[in-house]
């Protein structure tokens, strides 16, 4: 269920420990906050392979560390299954 502002407490704020306020000022400090946020939220979704691939090579290899067989050259994109490259010679 959504949290709307008629049924928060006082008036429509916001109950304490829902939601931090964020006093950051520098921009990494910010994209940090919000990737680490991306990462809690979308955990389940299968969206976190794209947001290490969107964020680059850098930042895929120090989130990967712990997985040597991950090679972001390699694993960038999806592998074209052998059957379809043999079906499609466009490709």
């Amino acid at each position: 269920s959504y949290l709307y502002d008629s049924t928060l407490p006082n008036s429509g704020t916001v109950p304490t420990g829902l939601l931090p306020d964020l006093t950051l000022t520098d921009q990494s400090q910010l994209r940090d906050a919000i990737r680490r946020e991306r990462r809690a939220e979308l955990a389940l979704e299968f969206q976190r392979f794209f947001d290490i691939v969107r964020y680059g090579q850098a930042y895929a290899q120090q989130a990967l560390a712990d997985r040597p067989n991950f090679n972001y050259s390699r694993n960038r994109f999806y592998p074209i299954p052998q059957s379809e490259r043999d079906t499609n010679k466009g490709l």
